[in-house]
């Protein structure tokens, strides 16, 4: 990390900012993204990335008093990293980089990563602008993530900080009037809206006053007839709708292409638990099929691009969706009336190619995952072997333009690799702080080219430790999940490639935890497997034994041979791209990508000899203007 040695005490930065009306510039054009973090929209985002791992920030906060935005582990006070800030009434900014050790007042740290560029007050506004490292191993600093970073913003509305330098008792700086908090990719931003066609028209498709059952789960499935039009129309953005006050209770939804010779039968019953065994309902032939459109909790509205739609009616193959709600209740609440669904918003001027969505992930079953509780970062990988591409991806390729990594709750972090002639290439899509209640689908700047004989690794890690249960795969919340949906054109035929451990892997290495003292031995694995529907309650894993966390992590290693066995599926809607299902082993022999992440704890040092603010008035430091700043730091 390059900073600048300093003593312990405090520099603040001090920058004499012009008295003008408004603000001097329109900072939209000067920021590669901008988004509110809150809902009232006082608090306002700027952000991009620069060269040498290095991110300029900017907040524009409806305040004339102190603001401060925060990277989090977890979206709460305690162990934060804060850029704290306010400019005073003779329009001198001053930036600090402090952090937190529990909900108190920020304390000062002594190595001061952030460069001040600009800060001003108009209007009732205040805004700042600076730099910081996007990567650090200073102990009173937390490294921005790959993938979903968890921001926490306060600010008070009046009140600047009494004094320049203040500890947590001082009482110099006021309690805050506003907080809140927002998970964020800073990595892709927020996708861009896309200019539509001026003939674009929406359909609403919604549920009819659900009852939602009282129950932890509860898959929902409705079956609709898409309007009749005589012409193919285009699907080119989806937006989703959540009634007001279910927003706890949605969860996510996925939409399918229901087959017209499915959804034409003589059925039951046309909406209903998806999972309901016993009725005659369309949902388990149109959940296998081509996945239309996907949301989960944070997500966004999905724009396809400007080349490519999805087709729809006409001639074209979808005139019947099966919506699929995710109603997840785990307190159980009785009265729960829901009427959410999603937005179509379609076109009959034809765009040149058509979209396609392809899922690489792990089966929703025990074979799938089988995570046993007291495990900080256990590993299952999901695959897509060269035979499938070879087979499925035509010699010119595809574009994927946009990703949808999904786990549930203890899912810690995704890896979407890409391999492609014995080398590793940059992760198509990487989530490494995973934010369950913050799912988006990521659009790419440029698409990514998919070609024939590349392969496809999907890396995924769970934290068990506070479970008290072993984990599978599975449709609830409290099961798991590993998937990545990716977005491209032209569509392929190849939807799925879906993986799970073989029997006899599994069994061998349930066997040699046994023996390795890990597992319960009060349980005969042998006769466990005799069953044509092995039932594992019986089995238990001790997660918090010395080794028991790489002694797992074997189960989805290469190095292990025994265990290296997977089926695996590579399917398309009426045919199979791989020849060999069974046994299948995941391939490793290929040079890996270099990530360039500091091996460091990324946390804040609670050691007690740190926890004394440091800070003496130094009667400010002038930067350089705006401009000149910014070429210094990034060499431009």
């Amino acid at each position: 990390m390059n900073t600048m040695s300093l003593i312990p005490f405090c520099l603040s930065f001090i920058l004499i900012s012009l008295r003008v009306s408004s603000f001097s510039t329109d900072w939209s054009d000067e920021f590669d993204y901008n988004t509110y973090i809150d809902e009232n929209q006082l608090f306002k985002l700027y952000w991009t990335n620069l060269p040498n791992d290095i991110i300029e920030f900017g907040i524009e906060v409806s305040a004339t008093g102190w603001i401060a935005l925060g990277i989090s582990p977890r979206g709460q006070m305690p162990n934060s990293d804060i850029a704290l800030g306010w400019v005073d009434d003779d329009g001198n900014a001053y930036l600090q980089d402090r952090y937190t050790t529990g909900r108190t007042t920020p304390l000062y740290d002594s190595n001061q990563n952030l460069t001040l560029i600009s800060g001003e007050e108009v209007d009732g506004m205040t805004r700042l602008r600076w730099t910081r490292p996007k990567y650090s191993c200073d102990g009173d600093d937390m490294s921005l993530s790959k993938g979903t970073t968890r921001l926490i913003w306060a600010f008070h509305s009046t009140q600047d900080p009494e004094e320049e330098c203040f500890d947590g008792g001082s009482g110099s700086i006021t309690y805050h009037t506003n907080k809140g908090t927002q998970s964020i990719n800073l990595d892709s931003g927020v996708p861009e809206e896309i200019e539509l066609e001026d003939d674009v028209e929406t359909l609403d498709f919604v549920m009819d006053n659900v009852a939602v059952p009282a129950t932890d789960t509860t898959y929902y499935c409705k079956l609709f007839k898409v309007p009749h039009f005589n012409d193919t129309q285009h699907m080119v953005k989806f937006s989703t709708i959540v009634e007001e006050g279910n927003e706890a209770v949605v969860h996510h939804i996925v939409v399918y292409d229901c087959p017209e010779y499915v959804a034409t039968q003589d059925h039951e019953v046309l909406e209903g638990d998806c999972d309901a065994e016993h009725t005659n309902m369309p949902s388990r032939q149109c959940r296998g099929e081509r996945i239309i459109f996907v949301w989960a909790v944070g997500g966004n509205d999905v724009y396809l691009p400007e080349v490519a739609g999805m087709a729809l009616s006409g001639d074209s193959d979808i005139h019947y969706m099966l919506l699929e709600m995710h109603y997840d209740n785990p307190l159980e609440q009785e009265g729960i009336i829901d009427n959410s669904g999603f937005r179509m918003y379609y076109t009959p001027t034809l765009r040149e190619m058509e979209v396609g969505v392809l899922t690489i992930g792990l089966d929703t079953n025990q074979w799938g995952q089988w995570i046993p509780p007291g495990l900080s970062y256990a590993h299952n990988a999901a695959f897509l072997p060269s035979e499938c591409s070879e087979n499925g991806i035509p010699e010119e390729g595809i574009k994927v333009f946009g990703s949808f990594l999904h786990q549930h709750t203890i899912g810690k972090a995704l890896n979407m690799r890409h391999i492609r002639n014995g080398k590793e290439l940059a992760p198509i899509d990487i989530n490494l702080d995973y934010d369950f209640n913050y799912q988006q689908t990521i659009m790419f700047e440029e698409p990514i080219i998919l070609l024939p004989g590349d392969e496809f690794v999907l890396d995924c890690y769970t934290d068990s430790t506070d479970r008290e249960f072993t984990t599978t795969g599975g449709e609830s919340s409290s099961q798991e999940m590993c998937f990545a949906f990716l977005l491209h054109y032209p569509a392929l035929d190849m939807r799925v490639s879906t993986a799970g451990k073989s029997p006899e892997a599994l069994k061998t290495w349930m066997k040699d935890a046994q023996e390795a003292g890990y597992m319960n031995t009060d349980s005969n694995i042998e006769v466990i497997f005799d069953s044509e529907d092995p039932d594992f309650s019986s089995l238990s894993y001790d997660g918090s034994m010395d080794g028991a966390l790489e002694f797992y992590n074997r189960l989805y290693s290469v190095e292990y041979e025994e265990y290296n066995q997977h089926y695996l599926f590579c399917a398309g809607s009426e045919e199979l791209y791989n020849d060999d299902y069974e046994n299948v082993p995941r391939d490793e022999s290929f040079e890996k990508y270099d990530l360039g992440i500091d091996e460091c704890d990324n946390s804040i040092n609670v050691d007690g000899e740190d926890l004394v603010s440091m800070c003496t008035p130094t009667g400010g430091v002038e930067t350089p203007n705006g401009s000149e700043m910014r070429s210094m730091i990034s060499g431009w």
